[in-house]
Protein backbone atom coordinates (compact mmCIF):
# COMPACT_ATOMS: atom_id res chain seq x y z
CA UNK A 1 0.00 0.00 0.00
CA UNK A 2 2.82 2.55 0.66
CA UNK A 3 4.11 1.29 -2.41
CA UNK A 4 1.41 2.89 -4.55
CA UNK A 5 1.05 6.02 -2.23
CA UNK A 6 4.34 6.95 -3.19
CA UNK A 7 3.61 5.71 -7.31
CA UNK A 8 0.64 8.18 -7.05
CA UNK A 9 2.48 11.28 -5.37
CA UNK A 10 5.19 10.56 -7.87
CA UNK A 11 2.88 10.30 -10.95
CA UNK A 12 0.70 13.24 -9.81
CA UNK A 13 4.14 15.01 -9.34
CA UNK A 14 5.06 14.54 -13.01
CA UNK A 15 1.64 15.59 -14.57
CA UNK A 16 1.93 18.68 -12.26
CA UNK A 17 5.30 19.25 -13.80
CA UNK A 18 4.33 18.49 -17.59
CA UNK A 19 0.45 20.20 -17.23
CA UNK A 20 0.88 23.40 -15.56
CA UNK A 21 4.67 24.29 -14.12
CA UNK A 22 6.11 27.26 -17.18
CA UNK A 23 8.56 25.88 -19.13
CA UNK A 24 11.72 27.79 -19.31
CA UNK A 25 12.18 29.64 -22.65
CA UNK A 26 14.91 28.28 -24.82
CA UNK A 27 14.88 31.82 -27.11
CA UNK A 28 14.94 34.86 -25.15
CA UNK A 29 16.70 38.16 -25.88
CA UNK A 30 19.72 37.48 -23.11
CA UNK A 31 20.48 34.09 -24.53
CA UNK A 32 19.86 34.67 -28.68
CA UNK A 33 23.04 36.20 -29.58
CA UNK A 34 24.71 33.39 -27.34
CA UNK A 35 23.89 30.48 -29.45
CA UNK A 36 25.42 29.58 -32.38
CA UNK A 37 24.80 30.43 -35.68
CA UNK A 38 24.12 28.63 -38.86
CA UNK A 39 26.78 28.98 -41.34
CA UNK A 40 25.22 29.78 -44.84
CA UNK A 41 26.80 28.75 -48.16
CA UNK A 42 23.93 28.44 -50.14
CA UNK A 43 22.48 31.36 -52.18
CA UNK A 44 18.90 30.71 -51.47
CA UNK A 45 18.63 28.64 -48.62
CA UNK A 46 19.54 30.73 -45.23
CA UNK A 47 18.72 29.57 -41.65
CA UNK A 48 19.37 31.11 -37.91
CA UNK A 49 20.84 28.58 -35.65
CA UNK A 50 23.32 25.84 -35.54
CA UNK A 51 21.64 22.79 -35.47
CA UNK A 52 23.86 20.61 -33.39
CA UNK A 53 23.59 23.27 -30.31
CA UNK A 54 21.82 20.94 -27.58
CA UNK A 55 19.23 24.10 -26.92
CA UNK A 56 18.63 24.21 -30.81
CA UNK A 57 17.70 20.75 -30.93
CA UNK A 58 15.94 20.88 -28.28
CA UNK A 59 13.51 23.46 -29.68
CA UNK A 60 13.90 21.71 -33.19
CA UNK A 61 11.81 18.74 -31.45
CA UNK A 62 9.60 20.67 -29.13
CA UNK A 63 8.24 22.60 -32.28
CA UNK A 64 8.57 19.44 -35.08
CA UNK A 65 7.44 16.34 -32.84
CA UNK A 66 5.52 17.79 -29.54
CA UNK A 67 4.02 20.89 -31.22
CA UNK A 68 4.73 22.72 -28.41
CA UNK A 69 3.01 26.11 -28.59
CA UNK A 70 5.06 27.87 -26.98
CA UNK A 71 9.10 27.22 -28.12
CA UNK A 72 6.85 27.92 -31.53
CA UNK A 73 5.95 30.79 -31.46
CA UNK A 74 9.22 31.82 -29.28
CA UNK A 75 10.90 30.23 -33.16
CA UNK A 76 8.12 32.26 -35.19
CA UNK A 77 9.39 35.73 -34.06
CA UNK A 78 13.22 34.78 -34.10
CA UNK A 79 12.31 33.94 -37.92
CA UNK A 80 9.93 37.16 -38.62
CA UNK A 81 12.86 39.31 -36.82
CA UNK A 82 15.74 37.83 -38.90
CA UNK A 83 13.41 37.33 -42.42
CA UNK A 84 12.70 41.47 -42.04
CA UNK A 85 16.18 42.31 -42.00
CA UNK A 86 17.51 39.86 -44.22
CA UNK A 87 15.21 41.86 -46.94
CA UNK A 88 15.61 45.14 -45.72
CA UNK A 89 18.03 45.80 -48.91
CA UNK A 90 15.29 44.40 -51.02
CA UNK A 91 12.45 46.40 -49.64
CA UNK A 92 14.12 49.43 -50.06
CA UNK A 93 15.59 49.30 -53.48
CA UNK A 94 14.31 46.05 -55.95
CA UNK A 95 10.86 46.60 -55.94
CA UNK A 96 10.34 43.89 -53.75
CA UNK A 97 6.85 44.66 -52.44
CA UNK A 98 5.11 41.81 -50.38
CA UNK A 99 6.27 38.70 -50.98
CA UNK A 100 4.67 35.78 -50.16
CA UNK A 101 5.82 33.73 -47.17
CA UNK A 102 4.87 30.10 -47.90
CA UNK A 103 5.61 26.86 -45.67
CA UNK A 104 7.10 23.50 -46.40
CA UNK A 105 4.22 21.19 -46.55
CA UNK A 106 3.65 18.56 -44.94
CA UNK A 107 3.48 14.37 -46.36
CA UNK A 108 -0.33 12.91 -45.23
CA UNK A 109 1.57 10.51 -43.59
CA UNK A 110 3.54 13.26 -41.27
CA UNK A 111 0.06 14.85 -40.75
CA UNK A 112 -1.72 11.13 -39.83
CA UNK A 113 1.27 10.47 -37.29
CA UNK A 114 1.60 14.25 -35.93
CA UNK A 115 -1.95 16.34 -36.44
CA UNK A 116 0.00 19.20 -37.66
CA UNK A 117 2.81 20.72 -40.03
CA UNK A 118 5.14 22.62 -38.03
CA UNK A 119 6.09 24.66 -41.00
CA UNK A 120 2.56 26.15 -41.36
CA UNK A 121 2.53 26.67 -37.45
CA UNK A 122 5.33 28.66 -37.81
CA UNK A 123 4.39 30.56 -41.05
CA UNK A 124 0.64 30.98 -39.02
CA UNK A 125 2.67 32.42 -36.22
CA UNK A 126 4.28 34.90 -38.45
CA UNK A 127 1.33 36.70 -39.94
CA UNK A 128 -0.04 37.74 -36.50
CA UNK A 129 2.91 39.24 -35.95
CA UNK A 130 2.98 40.91 -39.35
CA UNK A 131 0.92 44.52 -38.17
CA UNK A 132 2.41 46.12 -40.86
CA UNK A 133 1.48 43.76 -43.55
CA UNK A 134 5.30 43.63 -45.22
CA UNK A 135 3.87 39.67 -46.13
CA UNK A 136 1.51 37.91 -48.10
CA UNK A 137 0.61 34.62 -46.66
CA UNK A 138 0.06 31.14 -48.70
CA UNK A 139 -0.90 27.60 -47.52
CA UNK A 140 -2.55 25.68 -50.02
CA UNK A 141 -0.78 26.48 -53.43
CA UNK A 142 2.18 24.55 -52.96
CA UNK A 143 1.25 21.03 -52.21
CA UNK A 144 2.42 17.74 -51.43
CA UNK A 145 1.89 15.01 -54.09
CA UNK A 146 3.85 12.22 -53.37
CA UNK A 147 3.37 10.75 -49.76
CA UNK A 148 7.43 9.95 -49.36
CA UNK A 149 9.54 8.84 -46.65
CA UNK A 150 10.13 11.17 -43.65
CA UNK A 151 13.71 12.84 -45.30
CA UNK A 152 15.03 12.38 -41.33
CA UNK A 153 14.79 8.60 -42.26
CA UNK A 154 16.93 7.74 -45.81
CA UNK A 155 20.47 6.97 -45.41
CA UNK A 156 22.35 9.83 -47.58
CA UNK A 157 22.02 12.99 -49.97
CA UNK A 158 21.47 10.63 -53.32
CA UNK A 159 18.45 9.04 -51.31
CA UNK A 160 17.07 11.72 -49.87
CA UNK A 161 17.01 13.25 -53.86
CA UNK A 162 15.40 10.53 -54.99
CA UNK A 163 13.00 10.37 -52.43
CA UNK A 164 12.07 13.87 -52.49
CA UNK A 165 11.65 14.18 -56.14
CA UNK A 166 8.52 15.15 -58.20
CA UNK A 167 7.00 15.70 -54.68
CA UNK A 168 5.24 19.03 -54.74
CA UNK A 169 3.30 20.72 -56.88
CA UNK A 170 1.70 24.19 -57.71
CA UNK A 171 -1.78 24.53 -57.80
CA UNK A 172 -2.46 27.84 -58.55
CA UNK A 173 0.27 29.13 -60.39
CA UNK A 174 -1.25 32.32 -61.50
CA UNK A 175 -0.93 33.35 -57.88
CA UNK A 176 2.75 33.45 -57.61
CA UNK A 177 3.58 34.25 -61.01
CA UNK A 178 6.27 37.04 -61.06
CA UNK A 179 6.00 36.89 -57.49
CA UNK A 180 9.26 36.77 -54.55
CA UNK A 181 8.53 33.53 -52.85
CA UNK A 182 10.07 33.04 -49.11
CA UNK A 183 9.74 29.44 -48.53
CA UNK A 184 9.90 28.69 -44.54
CA UNK A 185 10.91 25.20 -43.32
CA UNK A 186 11.86 24.43 -39.54
CA UNK A 187 15.50 22.47 -40.30
CA UNK A 188 17.96 22.62 -43.47
CA UNK A 189 19.98 19.35 -43.57
CA UNK A 190 20.90 18.57 -47.23
CA UNK A 191 18.75 20.83 -48.92
CA UNK A 192 17.04 18.52 -51.37
CA UNK A 193 13.43 19.06 -49.95
CA UNK A 194 13.49 23.13 -50.13
CA UNK A 195 15.65 22.87 -53.60
CA UNK A 196 12.81 20.25 -54.89
CA UNK A 197 9.89 23.16 -53.88
CA UNK A 198 12.19 26.11 -55.19
CA UNK A 199 12.14 24.28 -58.15
CA UNK A 200 8.42 23.55 -59.04
CA UNK A 201 7.40 27.45 -57.57
CA UNK A 202 10.35 28.70 -60.08
CA UNK A 203 8.75 26.41 -62.70
CA UNK A 204 5.31 27.87 -62.06
CA UNK A 205 6.96 31.26 -62.75
CA UNK A 206 7.52 32.64 -59.27
CA UNK A 207 10.59 35.52 -59.79
CA UNK A 208 13.01 34.66 -57.26
CA UNK A 209 12.39 31.58 -54.46
CA UNK A 210 14.45 32.13 -51.46
CA UNK A 211 14.12 29.93 -48.26
CA UNK A 212 14.80 30.31 -44.16
CA UNK A 213 15.06 27.78 -41.63
CA UNK A 214 15.52 28.07 -37.89
CA UNK A 215 18.50 25.58 -38.19
CA UNK A 216 21.00 23.81 -40.06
Amino acid sequence: MNYLKVFIKSFCGYLIDVFFLPREEILTTNNFHSLPKAVNDNPHIFSIFYYKNAPIKKLIKLIKYKGDKKATKQASQVMYDYLLEDISEKLEFNNYTRPIIIPIPATKHRMKEYGFNQCQRIVQYIEKIDKNNTFDFSYNNLVKIKDNLSQAHTKNRLDRLKNIKNSFAVRMPEKIQKRNILLVDDVWTTGSTIEEARTELLKAGAREVLAYTIAH
